[in-house]
Formats: C-alpha cells, structure tokens, sequence
C-alpha cells in the first residue's frame, strides 16, 4: 500500500497504545492466570458457558490462527499462560520509536503475548524483549515516570474517539477506521487525503463508488472466522443459492467489523448498496465464487 503511493505521500505506521482490561494490576508483576481472567470476564459480563460457546470460540481462535499463519505469522492457541496490564509494553514501544527500532520492538512484544502466553507486565519479558531488538536504556525507562502522561493522555483521546475495542486503523490521527479495513477502503480513504487532505465518510450518493472497495475486498473474505464460514453455509442451503447470496450480500454490506466504509451508513443507504451490488451481474459472480471457496 505504501508503494502505491509512495510518490504521492510518506505513509507512516506507527502503533499507538490503548486499554482493554485497565483493571489488570500495573507496575512490574507477573501478572494474572489467563484463562481463569477471561473466564471470570464472561461470568461478570453474563456470558454463558456451554459445550457448544466453548467450541465456538476454539473454532474461532483456529481460524484467527491460520488467518496470521497466510500472513507469516504465529498465534498459541494455548489458553494457559498469564495476562498483564500492557501499559509499560506501550511505553516501551513508545521509547523504542525514537531510536527507530519499533517495529523490532512491536515484533518482541507480541511474541511474548501472542506465541508464548507470557504477560507484558513482567519487565524481564519486556527487558528481553527490548535487547533482541536492540533498544537501550528499556530498564532506567520502565524504572521512571517517562512516557506516562503521553500515553495516558493518547488513551483518552482514542476513548473521546469511540474507540471501544481493536484493532482500529486511525488516519492522519483522526479518522477512526474500526476493525481491519480492506486494502480497497484504505486506497479510497488515501486518495481522498491527497486529494482533499481530509475524509469524508458519509454516504457518496451513488451505490457504485463503494462497489469497487467491496470486489477487491472479497478475498479478505476467505480468512473469516470459523462460526462467520457456518453462517454462509447454511445460508446457502436454506434459502438457496440465489436468494441466499442476496442475503449474503446485504450481510456484506451491514460491515459488522468495518472492513468496507459502510458500517455507520444509515439502513436506506445500505439497502441502496446491496440492491446495487445484487444487480450487478459481475460483482455477484464473484461473490458467488468466494461464498463457494469459503464453504468448500
């Protein structure tokens, strides 16, 4: 994406910090055991826990894994392993910007998090962490005050912004884009900062702009979870393969995870999209391949 447009524009990624569970204890600790965090999670949150919940969510994480795994990465399934507050890791990566070793340093965290279950509020992980990426001063860092104020002050400008859960995908610090955005929905929203150096995410009035952003995101679609592949397969055989499809499509455009731009739309104008893409004739024959990819 940033070759693209890389004659237009110098696109810089960079990770900015966010809370889920501030509850968790800050400070160095070796944190809290993590499957018995999230089961406690759910009690409070109501969420009942059955034979088939459980099954669902192992059916997800495995798709999520092979999800990472088509893009080179790694995700432990394991649900042993401890969980801690990720305020210092943020901070680290934070310190690590400015001597440009971020990326080293992001890739450590989420080893530590993501491949070996480990919490991010033992400072020997990150410690170790931040010597593989050869990031210096990490302990006389995490030992001070350095960096708490900003990265207290940017949590609560992303709160300000709506932003509930992540990923989300913030242009030019102020255009939230919830979920993973498709690289079609990225290129749109590029161009219109080029070209307009500002977004405008209300409704086009023509159904066919966003046509173009929803063809070339329909790839994404073979890396949806598991119980999401469930859905479109009994779709299909319940209503048939034309109506079922027709249905998929207004699915499609409701953008749950906010992949394609039209998840704040009002329900007139998401009608106005699908009805377009439905009668569509090129876009429905390749949606109706990858619906039938995504099943077989």
């Amino acid at each position: 994406m940033r070759k693209q447009f890389s004659e237009q524009a110098d696109i810089q990624i960079h990770f900015q910090p966010f809370q889920l569970y501030p509850e968790l204890p800050v400070g160095n600790n070796e944190g809290v055991d993590k499957t018995l965090f999230f089961d406690e999670m759910r009690k409070r949150r109501g969420d009942t826990v059955s034979a088939s919940s459980s099954e669902q969510r192992a059916k997800s994480r495995q798709g999520l894994k092979e999800a990472w795994a088509k893009d080179g990465l790694s995700l432990n399934l394991g649900q042993g392993g401890r969980w801690g507050n990720s305020v210092d890791a943020q901070r680290l990566i934070m310190h690590a910007r400015e001597q440009d070793r971020e990326d080293a340093m992001i890739e450590g965290i989420y080893a530590a998090n993501h491949e070996n279950n480990q919490p991010l509020s033992d400072w020997s992980i990150l410690l170790t962490a931040a010597e593989q990426a050869g990031v210096t001063d990490a302990e006389e860092m995490l030992k001070s005050d350095w960096g708490k104020a900003e990265h207290a002050a940017k949590v609560q400008r992303y709160v300000d912004m709506g932003i509930t859960s992540v990923p989300v995908v913030v242009l030019n610090d102020t255009y939230p884009l919830h979920g993973a955005p498709d690289k079609g929905l990225l290129a749109h929203y590029f161009t219109q900062l080029i070209e307009n150096d500002k977004i405008d995410t209300t409704y086009s009035g023509c159904p066919g702009d966003y046509a173009v952003i929803f063809e070339s995101g329909l790839g994404s679609l073979l890396n949806m979870p598991a119980e999401a592949k469930q859905h479109v397969e009994r779709t299909l055989i319940e209503q048939g393969e034309t109506n079922g499809l027709e249905t998929l499509a207004h699915v499609l455009v409701e953008d749950s995870f906010g992949h394609f731009g039209t998840q704040n739309l009002t329900q007139d104008q998401k009608q106005e999209i699908a009805e377009y893409l439905i009668n569509d004739s090129a876009f429905m024959h390749k949606f109706k391949q990858t619906m039938l990819e995504v099943v077989a």
